[in-house]
């Protein structure tokens, strides 16, 4: 049993969300107001971090959001190396790389285990799917924490082989947890109901990421507009800004979910869909190809060739068959993934 300091992305909230930034709360606390947050990238952190304080004496979390200059770096800096101190912590788990992480490693006085989710490890593009230079330091910076950290936990195996030989050695893949009880099969035409969807359209469910070209929409808008001419009465429904506890509508209300990412780590999104039995076409990228293997009604897609989506998404959408993918989420329930995460802890803290 650990005291544990807790680290998440400062990630903008909302006007409405009266949550102070360089948040220092028990964690329970934040678990408890998560519905104020609309970010679900940040619930999936909070998610983990709760699973984690079920095992553990007690986790405080920092919320490191103040990263727009040198100074603000070496402020927070400052203040985990205080918390690491006042708090009597044996431990810092850490999420997400970049220069927040090697901030983290280098005044934390305590071993510091970093979570590190995808973007960090894989890179960044711009407009022409190329790779940026933002996401390239940003890699650089989240190596170099590595070196320093106790331990490593990544996302996929993908991940974990763009790391040097000597940190795969503290390295082990641990997707984030997925809620059961909140990602759960529903009825279709309830869900179709209660988001206001038309009963009879072929739903097709796309998470745009906020525009980020990792994303790759405009291939997704190439399938569904070559899908449109053999089923018209197809819709394309890009999920943003949906409050976590109300995605599980849209699983539910789905035909499919359509993931044409050029990276991921471990898409939470593909986890929840299957946790809700909906079918999932994705390209190739982090643990997709494992995640979704020998699973009827689900496809991977090797290559961003849009006639290969079409051929996929069209088996689905003429077929009524109903994916059975659910049992295969067991392995990541927050108690099984905060088992293996502790486990870590205790393997490396000796």
């Amino acid at each position: 049993m650990y005291k544990i300091l807790a680290i998440i992305p400062g990630v903008p909230l909302k006007k409405d969300d009266r949550i102070a930034e360089d948040l220092i709360i028990e964690c329970n606390t934040l678990i408890m107001k998560k519905q104020l947050f609309n970010v679900n990238p940040l619930i999936n952190n909070l998610r983990s971090i709760d699973a984690v304080r079920q095992q553990n004496d007690c986790v405080n979390v920092y919320s490191f959001s103040k990263r727009n200059s040198i100074h603000s770096f070496i402020k927070s800096g400052l203040r985990i190396r205080s918390l690491t101190r006042t708090k009597n912590v044996d431990l810092v788990y850490s999420f997400w790389g970049g220069p927040a992480s090697l901030v983290t490693v280098m005044f934390s006085r305590k071993p510091v285990f970093l979570t590190l989710l995808g973007s960090d490890v894989l890179g960044s593009y711009d407009a022409k799917h190329r790779k940026n230079l933002k996401g390239f330091f940003i890699t650089v910076f989240t190596k170099m924490a590595c070196i320093k950290a106790r331990g490593v936990m990544v996302m996929s195996e993908e991940m974990k082989k763009k790391l040097s030989n000597k940190v795969q050695k503290k390295t082990i893949v641990v997707p984030e947890c997925i809620d059961l009880d909140l990602f759960k099969p529903m009825d279709k035409l309830f869900c179709k109901k209660y988001l206001k969807l038309p009963s009879r359209s072929k739903i097709i469910i796309f998470f745009p990421g906020r525009g980020r070209v990792v994303k790759n929409l405009n291939l997704a808008l190439d399938i569904v507009d070559k899908i449109s001419k053999k089923y018209p009465d197809v819709l394309l429904v890009q999920v943003e800004n949906i409050k976590n506890t109300e995605l599980v509508y849209y699983y539910n209300a789905a035909d499919l979910l359509l993931v044409t990412s050029l990276h991921e780590g471990s898409n939470n999104t593909i986890k929840e869909a299957l946790a809700c039995n909906c079918a999932v076409v994705s390209s190739n990228t982090g643990d997709a190809a494992s995640r979704l293997k020998g699973i009827e009604g689900c496809f991977v897609i090797d290559n961003y060739d849009v006639n290969e989506y079409v051929e996929k998404v069209s088996f689905i959408l003429s077929g009524s068959d109903v994916v059975n993918s659910r049992s295969t989420l067991v392995p990541l329930t927050p108690k099984n993934t905060a088992n293996r995460v502790t486990d870590f802890f205790k393997q490396q803290m000796l």
